[in-house]
């Protein structure tokens, strides 16, 4: 069995790598960029099996890179991992939305994403509120 893809974008180049080798020793092969014009070339190139993105990355927002690619039929299934500073209102609101899930940054960040990945794998309700 291949191994399950990951896309991994933030602006942070050292919570990039700490995600991407925490998802690496577990045998997911991973692709990283730190913007979103990247990130949308390289799904092009090889289509991952579910994104971890800033809400806030360089050139558009988390949340516009997921409009846009899920305005592509082959794309608009790839589930989607926002990750944030804050959880407000608003924000699990365009999550929804989008059938996106959410999770706050901050200490066991890999662990919270992974219980997030879990729960796309197990098609659970999409929305995930870190405590």
């Amino acid at each position: 069995m291949n191994p399950q893809k990951l896309l991994i974008a933030d602006a942070d180049v050292k919570l990039v790598e700490t995600l991407a080798t925490h998802f690496r020793s577990r045998g997911f092969e991973v692709k990283t960029a730190y913007d979103a014009l990247t990130i949308l070339k390289l799904v092009h190139l090889d289509t991952p099996d579910a994104f971890v993105l800033d809400i806030n990355l360089q050139c558009r927002n988390g949340i516009c890179v997921c409009e846009l690619l899920s305005d592509e039929r082959r794309f608009s299934f790839i589930p989607a991992i926002l990750l944030t500073e804050t959880a407000q209102d608003a924000l699990k609101h365009d999550c929804h939305g989008l059938r996106a899930t959410y999770v706050a940054k901050g200490t066991m960040l890999p662990t919270r994403v992974e219980q997030a990945l879990s729960k796309v794998a197990s098609r659970e309700p999409m929305v995930f509120a870190a405590t």
